[in-house]
């Protein structure tokens, strides 16, 4: 499993943004590498992230690193004027994402499983894969109420994984999606991690309970600005 990270860094990352095309009122988003932070550097774990726009902070997560020598997170930032803002820290090389931000609702009612989906998906090949609900529990965060989602996506793994003497492909994967409607917006907090599943050979019901315990852990440390 080896993604190369010069394709990261020259993803546009427009995976939110051809997404959240199907959600009426939503804008199309541009995308690039955060700014003020270099191509060449690493955002290590543990520390504070603080949007451009000093919309929220979040903490950077401590990866499933056991298989792995972990130099730091690739970061990538998306924004589109007062609509939305985003930030992905990703470790391609060894299948895991991890991403939080805060998109406008221009509705009354809004179609969770839409945004759940554009927030979701982070690679390029995964917008045309099959996107299904598996499971939804409320849980109580620091901004109220909120819906912890899991979806599985056929064939959405976010790098190819070789087993035995099979080709590389990319295999079947789950990612948890934490939504909380608060105050006019949603904040949204997002983890995949095919590491886990596939160096660990777990069960999937094992797999799905830690992504949501990793995702509700990751979203914990979110505190808002303006």
């Amino acid at each position: 499993m080896k993604a190369k990270t010069a394709v990261l860094l020259s993803l546009p990352v427009i995976l939110l943004a051809s997404a959240v095309q199907a959600i009426p009122g939503y804008p199309v988003l541009l995308a690039g590498p955060t700014p003020g932070f270099g191509l060449g550097r690493k955002f290590p774990a543990g520390e504070i992230y603080k949007s451009p726009k000093h919309v929220f902070t979040i903490v950077s997560p401590h990866p499933n690193s056991e298989t792995f020598d972990f130099s730091g997170w690739e970061v990538i930032y998306e924004s589109d004027k007062d609509n939305h803002e985003m930030v992905t820290f990703a470790e391609y090389d060894f299948a895991q994402t991890y991403r939080a931000g805060i998109v406008k609702k221009d509705a009354e009612t809004v179609d969770l499983h839409a945004v759940a989906r554009a927030a979701a998906i982070s690679r390029k090949h995964q917008m045309g894969v099959p996107f299904d609900f598996v499971e939804e529990s409320n849980v109580t965060t620091q901004f109220g109420e909120g819906s912890l989602r899991v979806y599985s996506m056929k064939g959405g793994s976010l790098d190819m994984i070789k087993r035995g003497a099979d080709k590389p492909q990319f295999h079947d994967s789950y990612v948890a999606v934490l939504l909380v409607p608060h105050e006019g917006r949603i904040l949204f907090a997002v983890t995949q991690d095919d590491n886990w599943k596939f160096m660990k050979k777990i069960s999937d019901d094992d797999w799905k309970k830690f992504i949501k315990e990793r995702v509700q852990a990751f979203f914990a440390t979110m505190t808002l600005g303006n």
